[in-house]
């Protein structure tokens, strides 16, 4: 089966990492929408951005399909209709869906009654991304935050914040997929674009992650938290990670973060 995946541009971000893992996995092509009308033919084309989804009909494919990792519409605030209502209308496409969790296959249940929906998750490399011993050493609580500072939606700028109205003594880490953003966060320590063995060893490092996204589609980052054996504060835009992780709280409430961390 030859699989063609449109991408809007170059990034590391986790999506990138789960579409080319994909890739890779089916042997598959991977075109901009610039190129997408020079393309081979291929049995399945897939958008993996709602920017990219006009080019499905420029590649010649027999199937086309929306991978859907995120709510896309989220991504822009209420003063950015155009792009809001843009991301929004790929769920009235005539295209099957492939969603990375259950959540998201839900959302277009809801949006798109009938649709075709499949849920695909990404799995955890299991052999990176293994239980850690207890940091040693004593100190400070050393708390990890994840996510990208130039998305608003992420909250790192307010998880730091949290950690440092903490009553008791602790460190903080942002890690971010691009350094966009990343400038005068108020962290001890940034660190930006790792590796996937990079990031099992980041996490074990520290105590506890601390995701305070607004919307996830999956929430991956805490999921590999979660095999490496540490605790998870998050709050409810990671739906599918609190029954099972850890405690979650309000991302508008800076004194229920903080508390909620400390007893983590």
């Amino acid at each position: 089966m030859r699989v063609a995946f449109l991408v809007a541009g170059p990034g590391r971000s986790g999506g990138m990492g789960v579409i080319h893992g994909c890739a890779r996995h089916l042997d598959a092509a991977v075109y901009t929408p610039e190129e997408a009308a020079e393309s081979a033919p291929v049995d399945v084309a897939v958008a993996t951005w709602w920017t990219t989804a006009d080019a499905l009909w420029d590649v010649p494919a027999r199937r086309r399909v929306v991978l859907l990792q995120g709510h896309d519409a989220r991504h822009y605030r209420e003063d950015e209709p155009a792009d809001r209502l843009g991301a929004a209308g790929v769920l009235d496409l005539p295209v099957d869906f492939v969603a990375v969790s259950p959540h998201l296959a839900r959302v277009v249940a809801a949006a798109a009654p009938g649709a075709p929906v499949r849920v695909v998750a990404p799995g955890i490399d299991k052999a990176v991304f293994r239980a850690a011993p207890a940091r040693e050493g004593g100190g400070p609580l050393r708390v990890l935050v994840e996510g990208q500072p130039s998305v608003w939606f992420k909250g790192v700028r307010e998880g730091v914040a949290a950690v440092r109205a903490m009553r008791a003594p602790a460190s903080v880490t942002v890690v971010a997929p691009e350094p966009a953003g990343t400038e005068d966060l108020g962290a001890d320590r940034v660190c930006v674009g790792l590796a996937p063995a990079a990031m099992a060893a980041l996490y074990a490092e520290h105590d506890v992650l601390l995701k305070l996204s607004r919307s996830e589609g999956l929430g991956l980052p805490v999921l590999e938290a979660f095999h490496t054996g540490r605790p998870c504060v998050v709050t409810h835009g990671v739906p599918q990670c609190i029954a099972s992780i850890g405690p979650s709280a309000t991302p508008s409430t800076r004194e229920s973060l903080s508390s909620t961390s400390c007893s983590a």
